[in-house]
């Protein structure tokens, strides 16, 4: 079931690199949704894996197209939020959804990874990304950037508690009916995703494999934005995203591309277009 207005995809864009807006563009038109781009900044490279990347601020352009859309009367389905970079950008998302123009985005609050913030981002960021949690109707951090945006701080392998207490707060944060999604979570060996259904503490995974992988919350948010779209259930929905995302890691660990580059979507994007045809997610 696809809508005929598109979905909004607001994430940076870089030269180097599958990831980001790179992934979710040929993942969400395997899927035959219909989307419009979002650049938020454009990078030489990822931020990671290599020296300083070559950055270009687009706010000025965003800001111009923002009102080009709103005189144009150009509105949106829904929409995937990632990376913005500084608080600016925030803002005017936050504006733009404001006026009804982009309603109940999936957000991916994309600023750290083990226990910290990614370079470049300023110490307040995390309260910024907050006015974006409290209007998206899915968010789906990692286990640090859910410690970011609560304000909580958990164990190296937190709890059940712990974990309870993240998803709780971060649901306080945002509109009635939406739902948390907690990424690289570690239970046992392995690796996965937690969150809550009917007051109950769910969690799914598949076996951690070693090393990091750039990009792989980029490509779960991206699957999980489109199975929802095929209006599967929340619970099949991050199930499939989850298989699918251990599926391109498994495909970009036998790449013979450094791991810097991106994740390798080449066999993702084949069972993609199989479900798309036939509604069936078999892997």
């Amino acid at each position: 079931m696809h809508s005929n207005t598109p979905i909004l995809i607001a994430q940076d864009l870089s030269a180097v690199g599958t990831l980001s807006m790179k992934v979710a563009i040929p993942i969400l038109s395997s899927f035959g949704i219909r989307i419009s781009l979002l650049p938020t900044t454009l990078l030489s490279t990822q931020t990671e894996g290599f020296q300083q990347p070559v950055k270009q601020d687009l706010s000025p352009w965003i800001e111009q197209t923002f009102d080009h859309w709103q005189q144009e009367h150009i509105h949106f389905s829904g929409g995937l939020i990632g990376y913005l970079g500084n608080t600016q950008l925030v803002d005017q998302l936050v504006s733009f959804i404001n006026h009804d123009a982009l309603p109940s985005p999936i957000f991916d609050p994309v600023m750290g990874d083990h226990g910290k913030l990614y370079p470049g981002l300023t110490n307040d960021y995390p309260q910024a990304m907050n006015s974006l949690l409290s209007r998206a109707s899915i968010t789906v951090p990692n286990i640090t950037e859910a410690q970011l945006l609560t304000g909580i701080t958990v164990s190296d392998y937190p709890t059940k508690n712990e974990k309870r207490k993240l998803l709780t707060t971060l649901t306080n944060k945002m509109p009635t009916g939406g739902h948390a999604i907690i990424t690289g979570v570690a239970v046992g060996e392995r690796l996965g995703c937690i969150w809550l259904e009917n007051d109950k503490l769910h969690f799914y995974g598949h076996p951690s494999l070693s090393g990091h992988f750039y990009g792989s919350g980029d490509v779960f948010a991206a699957l999980l934005t489109g199975f929802l779209l095929q209006q599967e259930s929340l619970g099949t929905a991050i199930q499939h995203a989850t298989d699918g995302t251990f599926l391109a890691l498994q495909t970009t660990n036998r790449s013979p591309l450094e791991r810097r580059f991106g994740v390798d979507l080449s066999k993702l994007l084949i069972q993609i277009s199989k479900y798309a045809q036939t509604g069936t997610w078999d892997i």
